[in-house]
């Protein structure tokens, strides 16, 4: 079998399962007024040259609004000609019009669509230039007609913010983006689905085309990676309630109200007034839609409160009891009835079936006396409602038969369904058994089309995660969605719960641990809705028997393939050798402590974009062993063996600290001193408090790491160093200066493996701190440096292509490098492409004589002799 046979077969069964994961939400989020003008969105499609059309230009592209945003005013694309006409697509919110402008004129085309349609669903825009008419339509509904009397067919297509000469705007509406189409003429279609995760570049999947997009917001990380909005410790035994009119999670501590707002994201501590309330374990909170107000309650004693947001008192505070009998309870509000129905729960040896009552507008307490099918004693169940409470879900959770904890307790997958208006209980169906026994976090989420979303996670472990499952309420079968949620687990101390923002279209997360001095961590995640299904190989038991013994046909052909290529190849394995320190000379310059680089052969990381390659010269690189990487060139990730990202477990406050530690231990060998890491990180602290804020987030550090393989951080003579084996962790940072420092002439693969690191974008973009400003310097200058020797290892004439390649790489970190100007224009010649490679001369010079003031020296016929 040849190595395009293979591929070909692993490609066909891959398309097999394409339609399963279809529906996975990619695409690009534009940053608006909620940023400051310099961070917000844009993409141009062809940064490199003008897209030129004879007879007809064709470009189309799916478009939706972010929700729940004040202001949606701004530009959605601007067509740009050499003779600086311009075509603009702008929303007015003033009107609620989209408007298409020609110059300065706004041209006929003027029309509405509805906010609902734009913000629950994509809609499709066509655009037409044909000679002079300019045609516009939606969903393939012709939206309007205007003649434009362009004087210059080639154009830059830009969406978002705009930073043409003469064209620059920041007035950004607040949408989304994908599937961008681009056709003129008979050359080939260009298109950018805008399904990338990470980085600032947008690759066309027809013909490799670069489309350049500036504080890239990804959609496909939202809904695959629950982010850490907040982090933070209160005083007693916590519980919270949902708002989810306004979109508002209560957090109740023992002296302070929290109060988390899912739509701007910020937390409010309200400091309670008067006598403090006594927050008895296992006690809990709810928010009452009826008369939108938060209560607390302790069931054992069948009491309930009430807070006034205004005294910031509760009405009837509690004193101390005993610990509950009903750990792990399920709550929910009826409204028509305007009463608390609390379910089931553990305690004193017992798990209970219990269902009791609470009428808001009477005050009492009752017990429900349950109609047909029975519900055996559980806790750690998982709980659902429709909008208004009529109709409750209950899913799985953990009990005995007779409710006695000694009498063979074990774990439920049932889903029950229990009438409000007539107290029956009834049984669905039962979730496929899984191979590892689970249960759930308190609440869980049925949408529209009755899938549902629950949390999941195993009983036995205390360092434990919680894990999104989906499924369907009308089916036993469920996979797993999105990535796990880190969670302390230790039975009545720990508590999870699961809230849907319908108007933000996020889920939302919080964790509770309570520790033995009744102090308990909150931590509140969130990820858009609905999440996309997580990776294939991670799909749960389920009844589709097609897609399970699919996937292992796909994996045995894969085998196939890499064992056959490892054998046509009799690769010669890596050898890293042990660090060692190269002199540092000035004591600031980047001199790395690198692993050597041996043969001509390095380990490709799947997450490493692939550069031009023509097939005749490079065969696929197959990894010997999966590996986990710290990957510092474009976004900052950490991602472990198993291709799962860390990154959202680093705070900002871990992040900056683990990027000292490396970047100090990769220039010098020796790491960072406690009185270094001090100064910059808790420069307003005393060494007491800096030292325990260090010990605490070096805990947390080094628990992350343990997810890396022998990856650690170690004091050594008083100073911080990142320590880990070569062999099971790739630092593209290490890679790329073992390459910089290299004495002898680049080969192919080491160029190949050079442009593929430094694709990702510019090294920690985004990431600013005041003392990594030299460091990023320094890393530029060798990138630049590198790839200039790469460059003239390539002749112009056999591999002009990936020349264009490296001189683009070099523009990534130095838009007006003269070499780089020079390699592109003769590159460009050599392939027949004259006009491009004036264009790109024409822009160089604008951009120079932008930067420093003064014209470019050297004339075109000059840069290409």
């Amino acid at each position: 079998m040849s190595i395009t046979k293979t591929r070909n077969c692993i490609l066909i069964f891959f398309l097999l399962f394409v339609s399963r994961v279809s529906a996975q939400s990619y695409g690009l989020e534009f940053s608006s007024y909620e940023v400051v003008q310099e961070k917000r969105t844009s993409l141009v499609l062809n940064p490199e040259e003008d897209v030129c059309c004879k007879k007809q230009l064709d470009l189309s592209f799916d478009f939706s609004f972010r929700p729940n945003k004040p202001t949606y005013f701004g530009y959605i694309f601007r067509i740009v000609n050499g003779q600086k006409q311009n075509i603009d697509l702008v929303y007015n919110q003033r009107s609620n019009h989209f408007s298409v402008i020609w110059g300065e004129t706004f041209t006929p085309i003027d029309f509405y669509i509805s906010d609902t349609l734009l913000v629950n669903s994509w809609v499709k825009f066509g655009v037409k230039i044909e000679g002079t008419q300019f045609s516009l339509y939606s969903d393939g509904k012709l939206l309007g007609q205007t003649k434009v009397d362009l004087k210059d067919h080639c154009f830059k297509i830009v969406f978002g913010a705009c930073n043409l000469y003469d064209f620059k705007t920041t007035d950004v509406s607040p949408f989304r983006l994908r599937n961008v189409r681009l056709h003129a003429d008979a050359q080939k279609e260009r298109y950018w689905p805008l399904n990338e995760s990470t980085g600032n570049i947008a690759t066309d999947s027809i013909g490799g085309h670069k489309a350049q997009v500036s504080n890239a917001n990804w959609i496909l990380p939202m809904y695959e990676r629950w982010q850490l909005q907040q982090s933070f410790h209160t005083t007693g035994n916590t519980s919270v309630a949902f708002d989810k009119a306004k979109e508002q999670l209560y957090i109740t501590g023992k002296d302070t109200v929290y109060i988390f707002s899912m739509r701007d994201g910020s937390l409010q501590g309200n400091s309670l007034q008067g006598q403090k309330h006594s927050l008895i374990q296992g006690n809990q909170s709810v928010f009452n839609p009826v008369d939108n107000r938060l209560y607390n309650y302790f069931l054992d004693q069948q009491r309930i409160t009430l807070y006034d947001p205004v005294s910031k008192k509760w009405a009837a505070p509690f004193d101390t009891a005993n610990s509950t009998e009903y750990w792990h309870a399920n709550r929910f509000i009826n409204e028509a009835q305007n009463a608390l129905y609390v379910v089931g729960g553990y305690g004193q040896l017992k798990y209970k079936n219990d269902i009791q009552r609470y009428d808001f507008g009477t005050h009492t307490w009752s017990h429900v006396t349950l109609k047909g099918d029975s519900l055996t004693p559980r806790y750690l169940a998982a709980l659902a409602t429709t909008h208004h409470g009529d109709t409750a879900y209950l899913l799985g959770g953990y009990g005995s038969t007779k409710g006695d904890q000694v009498l063979n307790p074990r774990y439920h997958y049932e889903l029950l369904r229990f009438d409000v208006q007539k107290q029956e209980m009834k049984k669905l169906l039962s979730l496929t058994d899984p191979k590892d026994q689970f249960v759930f976090a308190n609440s869980f989420v049925v949408d529209n089309n009755n899938d549902f979303y629950a949390l999941i996670h195993p009983k036995d472990k205390f360092q434990s995660s919680l894990q999104l499952i989906k499924g369907n309420i009308n089916s036993s079968g469920y996979v797993l969605a999105a990535d796990s949620i880190p969670y302390t687990f230790q039975d009545t101390r720990s508590f999870a719960d699961l809230y849907l923002c319908e108007q933000s279209k996020t889920l939302l997360a919080v964790t509770l641990y309570t520790d033995k001095d009744k102090n308990t961590e909150v931590n509140i995640y969130t990820i858009a809705f609905p999440p996309n299904v997580w990776p294939l190989a991670t799909v749960a038991q389920s009844s589709t028997t097609f897609l399970r013994y699919g996937l292992i046909v796909l994996a045995v052909l894969i085998v196939i393939g890499i064992i056959y290529l490892i054998k046509k190849r009799n690769s010669a394995k890596i050898h890293i050798a042990t660090q060692a320190t190269i002199p540092t000379g000035e004591a600031e310059k980047m001199n790395p402590v690198v692993p050597a680089v041996q043969q001509t052969k390095q380990t490709m990381i799947a997450e490493e974009r692939v550069v031009y390659v023509p097939e005749e010269q490079m065969e696929p690189e197959v990894p010997s062993a999966a590996k986990s990487a710290i990957m510092l060139f474009g976004n900052f990730e950490v991602i472990d063996s198993k291709g799962n990202n860390l990154t959202r477990l680093f705070t900002p406050l871990l992040k900056e600290m683990f990027l000292l530690i490396t970047l100090y231990t990769i220039k010098s060998g020796h790491g960072i001193s406690s009185e270094k890491l001090n100064e910059i990180l808790w420069n307003d602290k005393s060494d007491k408090d800096a030292k325990n804020n260090r010990s605490v987030n070096m805990v947390k550090l080094k628990n992350i790491l343990e997810q890396m393989g022998e990856c650690v951080v170690v004091k050594d003579a008083g100073r911080w160093m990142l320590k880990y084996n070569p062999e099971q962790l790739h630092i593209d940072l290490v890679s790329l200066l073992g390459l910089a420092v290299k004495k002898q002439p680049y080969t192919k693969q080491e160029i190949f493996l050079l442009m593929a690191i430094v694709q990702r974008g510019a090294f920690l973009y985004q990431t600013d701190y005041a003392w990594l400003d030299d460091i990023k310097s320094d890393v530029s200058n060798k990138v630049i440096d590198a790839l200039i020797e790469a460059s003239n290892v390539l002749s112009e004439k056999k591999e002009p292509e990936l020349l264009i390649e490296t001189a683009n790489c070099i523009f990534h970190f130095d838009q007006i490098n003269e070499h780089a100007l020079k390699i592109k224009c003769k590159s460009l010649i050599a392939l027949g492409r004259h006009s491009l490679a004036r264009n790109c001369y024409e822009k160089f010079t604008k951009d120079y004589s932008q930067m420093y003031g003064e014209d470019f020296g050297e004339t075109f016929n000059e840069v290409i002799a």
